[in-house]
Order: structure tokens, then C-alpha cells, then sequence
């Protein structure tokens, strides 16, 4: 369900996106949000209950937005004004590390190699 909702709303809101016009003042890194965490988030669901064709597909998807999205708000950050003050906490978002899908035999491989 989830997934379905990722989808739907990140490809209307990229829609509005594309065909809307967009003040560069008005992007911020929330816009991260809909799109580029959906798909990575529902690419480490569908890797933990072994959905791998589906967990690439969104890692792709979540790579794809992130590549684009990122542009545009690294863009707006440094050529643009600063955020306004209720915004500075979404600066978070820009640096937060993405949840890479991990398998359990990757980490227990890893595991054993740290018992040496």
C-alpha cells in the first residue's frame, strides 16, 4: 500500500513540478521528502521481504530523484537567499544518510569478518 501511495503521490507532485512554474526561492530540501525517501525507504521494505526486481526498481527511482531533486536545491542553496528561519531545520534532510538496503547474509558476512 505503501508503495502504491509513494508512487502515485510522487509522480503527481513531480508532476506539478514539471508542468508548474517553480519559484527557485521556494525549493527547499523537504521537497526530498515525497520522492527520493519514498523510493528509498520502499526499496529497503521490498529488499527485506525479498522483493529484489521491485527493491531495484525504487533504488533506482529514489537514485533518479535524488540526482535531479538535489541539482535543483543545491542550486537554490547557494545562488539563492538563505532559507527562511522555519525552513533551516530541513537542512537536515540535505546531509541525512540514505537507508541502504542491506541483505542478511551481507550483514552477518560482516559480522563474522569482525570476529577474526
Amino acid at each position: 500500500m505503501f508503495l502504491v501511495l509513494t508512487l502515485v503521490f510522487g509522480g503527481w507532485i513531480t508532476g506539478q513540478w514539471m508542468y508548474g512554474r517553480i519559484d527557485i526561492d521556494q525549493i527547499h530540501p523537504g521537497y526530498f521528502l515525497p520522492t527520493v525517501a519514498g523510493g528509498l525507504i520502499a526499496s529497503a521494505a521490498a529488499s527485506a521481504v525479498g522483493q529484489h526486481t521491485l527493491a531495484n526498481i525504487m533504488l533506482g527511482l529514489g537514485l533518479i530523484c535524488w540526482f535531479l531533486l538535489g541539482s535543483l536545491i543545491l542550486n537554490r542553496l547557494f545562488t539563492r537567499p538563505p532559507l527562511p528561519a522555519a525552513l533551516v531545520p530541513t537542512l537536515a534532510i540535505e546531509v541525512a544518510p540514505p537507508p541502504w538496503p542491506r541483505s542478511r547474509s551481507s550483514s552477518a558476512a560482516a559480522a563474522g569478518s569482525t570476529s577474526g
